[in-house]
């Protein structure tokens, strides 16, 4: 799977880039198109291995990787399509000052490269989690990757767009100077967005059993995967306000601490926690998740801290001088 997948990789490296550009330029319903056109190409492609449509080629896991691999360019073709038409943006080198360029290079890798590592510090710490949670029962992890899988369907999107969006209007803010504006935009799309998910979470722990029951009929996952929901409603609450303010941090320059903060908190909290309650306290999945909660209740309040003491101001400040 990995060997046909793997071209994956190189295609992402596009669409991070023509997503940002995307963004950055107020075109986001191409981004809402190429999402879309992703979905349904993978989708069909699946269907029609399940049921034998496509000569040649049967279900399986090379066919899944190659379906999946396929599913990647239509949505490449439309943020490329939305970059060179709608916003009209050209190759052209002998525009950029040399100076421009190298002032560009260094401000980006100053933010992109600790950007770039707590992603792996949490995806790390993720694995280790899921080898602990393998530890104590595998049905833990089955009930632990419903739970997660459940919100990524029901919160994650929402709450990536909100942090999208909330970073794009924060930035013509701070290219105006207008900080008590951006204040108050962060504290509206924490206010309004984050109950939301609070409130979604609360409806979908009540009625975890007939969610969960439309994915397995193995009642005892369904009675641990209820027990997690509990949890993942408290994870999943901080982990949305998390994606509305880190965004805008990033964008802000503002990476550095949140980032050395977040990986103390991934493996001293996620895991070290996680690791003394479940094993040594022996409260099993419970201690795990407990330390999972933990870990994203501290790095969100890190992200507001660091927000609201504006620690980006003189990041911002002077690369609207620049």
């Amino acid at each position: 799977y990995i060997w046909y997948v793997a071209p994956i990789f190189v295609l992402d490296i596009l669409f991070i880039n023509f997503n940002s550009m995307i963004f950055a330029n107020g075109q986001t319903q191409y981004a809402m198109y190429a999402a879309v056109a992703s979905a349904f190409t993978n989708i069909s492609l699946n269907c029609m291995l399940y049921f034998g449509v496509i000569p040649g080629m049967e279900l399986g896991v090379r066919e899944v990787a190659i379906t999946t691999l396929i599913a990647q360019i239509p949505p490449i073709i439309i943020l490329g399509y939305g970059i060179f038409k709608a916003v009209g943006f050209r190759f052209d080198h002998n525009e950029v000052e040399k100076d421009d360029f190298k002032w560009a290079r260094k401000s980006l890798l100053n933010i992109s490269v600790p950007a770039a590592i707590e992603p792996l510090s949490y995806n790390g710490s993720q694995l280790v989690v899921y080898s602990m949670l393998a530890s104590v029962a595998m049905l833990s992890v089955a009930a632990y990757t419903y739970g997660k899988n459940i919100y990524v369907l029901l919160s994650w999107a929402g709450a990536l767009a909100v942090g999208i969006g909330t970073q794009i209007v924060i930035a013509h803010h701070q290219g105006s100077q207008e900080y008590d504006l951006a204040d108050r935009r962060m504290t509206r799309s924490l206010v309004k967005f984050v109950p939301v998910i609070a409130v979604l979470g609360v409806f979908i722990s009540v009625f975890a059993e007939p969610i969960l029951s439309i994915f397995t009929s193995d009642q005892a996952l369904i009675a641990l995967g209820k027990d997690i929901l509990y949890f993942m409603l408290v994870v999943e609450t901080m982990k949305a306000g998390s994606f509305v303010i880190w965004p805008t941090l990033k964008g802000s320059g503002d990476v550095n601490v949140p980032v050395m903060f977040g990986i103390v908190s991934n493996w001293g909290v996620a895991i070290g926690l996680s690791y003394y309650l479940a094993f040594v306290m022996d409260m099993g999945v419970y201690g795990i998740m407990i330390g999972v909660a933990a870990d994203e209740a501290l790095r969100f309040a890190m992200n507001g801290y660091r927000w609201y003491k504006r620690y980006w101001l003189n990041n911002v400040a002077a690369t609207t001088a620049q």
